[in-house]
């Protein structure tokens, strides 16, 4: 092979190395880092009724609370005294308060929450188009993890296995979760979860959810655990506590008579759910190194770059 050639085969394997090594490596530090620390965020619109969450709520599009209630856990936090509901469209708020914290709306304010300790403002304080992407981005590249934990359905019953202490990842169909009556998680204390389910259209209803310790290394708890419904159009969550972050940056979903530990990111929501501030605070960081193998721009580059100097040569 002339000298020359043999150096541009070098180089391009290099750049190829190196851009595969930043596309492995981006959005796993911090996947949700765009979300910050909401404990509900919704791209678009939302109507909840009769129930709460503990934490922040932001709201893109137009946003309706009847007798609903905001950051009653944030007491003695940073949080506190910052802007705990935003809204990018129309307010409507009609009983309940915002126990902590200031309200932003963008739009027009059609009926006003208590705000017992902070002030109702309107304005625009967040890029609800920008935030959408970082999380879609987060949620695609987390959708090609490679799975190394086990997957066994008890007679309805679904039990996912890991005994990694860092990351322990399930690729689930969302068909198999959807006709569930049970979901049970075995994973060591401190461990991180990633379960991945797939499916245009999926439910997670009336289900005994539980986390389990079968093999004395312990049980993982709700901020360790995030749930990618990377491409869920809609979701419905009903008559079911989970523990565990719920991502899912497409979905229209429905929330009724359940409750979440963990944040719940969606595109839209309508319903009587109830969120827990539990932040989602694992640590995904070795999923870089179990990402799906798949063919690299900058390498199919290269070929076509050694293509041409075959054919000039």
């Amino acid at each position: 092979m002339p000298l020359r050639f043999s150096r541009v085969l070098r180089h391009v394997g290099a750049v190829w190395l190196v851009a595969s090594a930043v596309a492995s490596s981006q959005n796993f530090d911090a996947p949700l880092a765009a979300a910050d620390d909401f404990n509900l965020m919704v791209f678009q619109g939302a109507t909840l009724t009769n129930t709460d969450s503990e934490g922040r709520v932001a709201v893109g599009g137009n946003a309706t609370f009847t007798n609903y209630g905001i950051g009653n856990s944030l007491a003695g936090t940073p949080a506190q005294n910052g802007d705990n509901l935003i809204v990018g469209g129309n307010l409507s708020y009609n009983g309940g308060e915002v126990h902590y914290g200031s309200v932003v709306y963008g739009g027009s304010l059609l009926s006003s929450p208590a705000v017992p300790n902070g002030t109702i403002t309107q304005g625009s304080v967040l890029d609800f188009t920008a935030i959408k992407g970082q999380l879609v981005d987060s949620s695609n590249q987390l959708s090609q993890v490679n799975s190394n934990g086990s997957i066994t359905d008890d007679g309805g019953r679904i039990v996912l296995t890991g005994n990694d202490a860092e990351l322990n990842v399930f690729n689930v169909s969302g068909s198999l979760l959807s006709g569930a009556w049970g979901i049970s998680i075995d994973a060591p204390t401190g461990s991180t979860v990633l379960i991945n389910v797939d499916g245009l259209v999926n439910d997670i209803e009336y289900v005994d959810f539980r986390l389990i310790d079968t093999d004395g290394l312990g049980s993982t708890d709700a901020r360790h655990i995030l749930f990618n419904y990377f491409e869920a159009t809609q979701l419905s969550v009903a008559g079911v506590g989970i523990s565990g972050t719920v991502l899912a940056p497409h979905a229209a979903t429905t929330f009724n008579w359940a409750q979440i530990d963990g944040q719940l990111i969606t595109n839209s929501l309508n319903g009587t759910g109830e969120v827990h501030n539990q932040l989602f605070g694992g640590d995904l960081t070795a999923a870089s190194g179990m990402m799906v193998p798949e063919p690299a721009a900058p390498l199919l580059g290269g070929l076509g770059l050694l293509a041409l100097l075959r054919r000039r040569r």
